[in-house]
């Protein structure tokens, strides 16, 4: 077996180039090491993409948000310009596994496993963000693109956006439901509003019937059973006949309800 460890985006074309066998491309390792315990390893090659510094940048480039596929979820939730432009992101990078897993585990590693229960996928898609790869075949992803926002005016109204999962436990849980929305308050009422669900399908995926729900309101505590319906219709429509299908479409109401409340204090205060 051969370990490559490269240092720059160029070492890791070339390293990319040359790959023969079964290559695995390692970073956090939150998912490999389990995997492999009491498990002989099977690569021909191990390819090491923690010392690329690129790969683990956060930063604004050409109006958007670059963050690299090395970023862990900790640097990711504690990061200011996430937290700014795409606070839904930085809750979900926050609530993702344990402490541990969230200083070693990676947003690349997290896309790239396409688990339906990546914490991480709802804002991407939420936001718009576009994926950067290297590689012949596009195999290895080096970061993620979101396109900023507008600056807050009078005009374009301020950004808001939040996430919310239910799960098994309150910690270290893998997700059941996850519902990710992002609006602009202008007037103070929310505006331009998009709703994501995951966990509910083998993608997340938009709910427009849900957003029109609050498209124009303040987020009124009224609006939650409208808003839960409105999820659970589009849940029965993406899993039908599956056996946990009642129960998402009762349990979506936690979400829906830990939403409408975080956007709510965004309203208000």
């Amino acid at each position: 077996m051969i370990f490559v460890r490269p240092a720059s985006i160029i070492e890791l074309a070339a390293a990319l180039a040359e790959k023969e066998g079964k290559t695995i491309l390692a970073a956090g390792c939150t998912d490999i090491l389990p995997g492999k315990i009491g498990r002989p390893w099977d690569a021909d090659r191990i390819i090491d993409l923690t010392h690329i510094p690129e790969l683990q940048q956060i930063a604004v480039e050409n109006n958007e948000l670059f963050i690299g596929s090395c970023c862990t979820h900790a640097q990711i939730a504690e990061n200011g310009l996430v937290q700014k432009y795409f606070k839904a992101l930085a809750e979900a990078c926050a609530q993702v596994g344990s402490v541990q897993i969230r200083n070693r585990g990676t947003i690349g590693g997290n896309v790239a496993n396409a688990s339906p229960a990546a914490d991480t996928m709802p804002c991407l898609i939420l936001f718009g963000a576009e994926r950067e790869v290297i590689g012949e075949n596009g195999e290895c992803i080096t970061g993620f693109c979101l396109p900023l926002p507008e600056d807050p005016s009078a005009d374009s109204g301020t950004p808001v956006s939040a996430f919310a999962k239910l799960g098994d436990r309150d910690i270290v849980t893998v997700a059941r439901i996850q519902l990710a929305a992002k609006s602009v308050i202008k007037d103070g009422r929310l505006s331009a509003v998009s709703v994501v669900l995951g966990a509910a399908g083998q993608t997340p995926y938009f709910c427009e019937e849900a957003a029109q729900v609050l498209e124009g309101s303040r987020a009124e505590e009224e609006l939650l059973e409208p808003f839960a319906a409105a999820l659970a219709e589009a849940i029965e429509a993406h899993i039908p006949g599956r056996t946990t299908l009642a129960y998402k479409r009762s349990a979506v109401k936690g979400p829906a309800a830990e939403i409408l409340k975080k956007l709510s204090l965004e309203l208000y205060y």
